[in-house]
């Protein structure tokens, strides 16, 4: 006669082994026998975009639950990695600065339904609690057969008007910063944490500001300085005058393409020529993780003109610097800040170059079609995350009742940036995996998918529909009042 359940443990472990899925013969969770995915309408979206998809669960074999959810986050990603009394030290930290989730079919997610029922349920099994002690918990604790067969989800989130663009950079030490988007479906199964089934897709933000703030803030900007030059050891070699005048110090990378310059170089009260003049447009990355700080200096775009300029004399320079398609934009997030400067060197010899900066701002386009609030690149306008308490809402039942009539169709959409690059996608593909060690399951940053820009969109004529013979076998409600 086999032992009831409970009987034989000797440990702690074999005793929530044998009370989640076994007799004791193995201490790992049983199998969980389906698979997840989750289908987005499109893989680009702007900020206050409707995100719609379909989740799809495939059943093989009847499988208990809590619940499947859909969560869609925005996290930020920074590691750094230096040195310290002669080794390297890793450095990482991440901020979930946006989240929602939502229950689609079974127990809604908070902390008096389900989160502590979970905690009370495992802390009975590990502190030498009987099977009899324990089963007034788990049958507080709503499960669901789910038989063999394929259930079909859909689901649509709106993201806020606030949040940052996606983006993705390395350093030289395997530095890494970036702010990352998915839609993460997952199954809350009885025992929970590694165990739970999990299917994850990323997709990108791409940033935008309304025309009206684009025309009101893209003003001329002027910046006149009179620069002494010194020379070796100090010795005066006079002064230059520079005068650095840009039509707007708004940029789209996708409108405007390129960053228009005029220079005007006044060497009449200077000792020595100007052999030419070097525009640039520096991009600062100031990333902080675990206390540490770390800057990044790169040069987006250069451009040089030769053109040597005697003393007494006085000349200018107008031209154009051609913006690369990978540009990241300006923004200011928890961890990390992004800034654009446009610089102007004149190559004095045997002399200290003078420079002149003007500070400028770089989002990805200019929209038209609809209101866009102000944005502000100052500081992150996005609010912080939900709390340690997840709060979940149950997802319509209409929504599943009427998927045949909800429209999941292909194409660009109002206000969905399908095309709205055109040759950018290419450059602007996510081509690398972020992985962190001793995060969780619910949390780890899966390998980010390497061409979410190109892919096209998803036909949903071919997503299979919910078989009629694979239903949920609903448990009678409980009153958590």
């Amino acid at each position: 006669m086999p032992p009831k359940l409970g009987q034989g443990a000797t440990t702690k472990e074999e005793r929530l082994a044998q009370s989640v899925g076994g007799r004791g013969q193995n201490i790992q969770f049983a199998a969980v026998k389906a698979s997840l995915k989750v289908d987005l309408e499109h893989k680009v979206y702007y900020p206050g975009s409707m995100v719609r998809g379909l989740v799809t669960m495939d059943v093989r074999k009847p499988t208990k639950v809590y619940a499947i959810r859909i969560r869609v986050a925005g996290k930020e990603s920074i590691v750094i990695r230096m040195k310290a009394k002669g080794e390297d030290v890793l450095t990482k930290q991440r901020e979930t600065f946006w989240k929602e989730l939502v229950t689609l079919e079974g127990v809604t997610k908070t902390r008096q339904t389900l989160v502590g029922l979970k905690q009370k349920y495992r802390n009975h099994l590990m502190n030498n609690a009987t099977i009899d002690s324990t089963a007034s918990i788990r049958a507080d604790v709503p499960t669901y057969m789910v038989e063999p067969g394929t259930y079909t989800y859909p689901f649509q989130f709106q993201l806020p008007y606030g949040l940052p663009a996606s983006f993705e950079e390395f350093g030289d030490q395997e530095d890494y910063a970036a702010i990352l988007y998915y839609a993460k479906a997952y199954l809350d199964i009885p025992g929970g944490g590694d165990s739970d089934l999990i299917g994850r897709t990323f997709f990108r933000v791409v940033s935008r500001v309304g025309v009206k703030q684009w025309k009101e803030e893209a003003k001329p900007v002027a910046d006149h300085k009179r620069h002494k030059i010194t020379g070796c050891c100090g010795m005066s070699k006079g002064f230059v005058k520079t005068s650095v005048e840009v039509p707007r110090c708004l940029i789209s990378i996708a409108d405007d393409h390129c960053v228009p310059y005029r220079v005007v170089v006044n060497n009449s009260d200077g000792t020595e020529p100007v052999n030419r003049v070097t525009v640039e447009l520096e991009h600062l990355l100031h990333v902080h993780a675990g206390g540490e700080d770390e800057e990044r200096r790169t040069t987006v775009a250069s451009k040089v003109e030769s053109k040597q300029i005697l003393p007494g004399r006085t000349d200018g320079i107008i031209g154009k610097l051609p913006l690369p398609e990978d540009c990241l934009p300006s923004m200011r997030g928890i961890l990390f800040s992004s800034v654009f400067t446009l610089r102007i060197e004149c190559d004095v010899p045997f002399a200290v170059d003078p420079v002149t900066i003007v500070p400028m701002t770089v989002f990805h386009r200019a929209e038209s079609k609809e209101p866009v609030p102000p944005v502000t690149y100052a500081s992150h306008s996005y609010a912080k995350a939900q709390g340690l308490c997840e709060v979940a809402y149950r997802c319509p039942e209409s929504r599943e009742q009427h998927l045949s009539r909800m429209y999941l169709g292909g194409g660009g959409g109002h206000g969905t940036p399908s095309n709205a690059f055109g040759p950018m996608h290419a450059s602007l593909r996510v081509g690398r995996s972020a992985m962190f060690d001793g995060c969780s399951s619910d949390d780890d940053a899966d390998e980010l998918e390497t061409d979410v820009l190109t892919a096209p969109p998803i036909d949903y004529r071919h997503v299979a529909k919910r078989r009629p013979d694979a239903r949920w076998q609903f448990a009678p409600p409980t009153d958590y009042s």
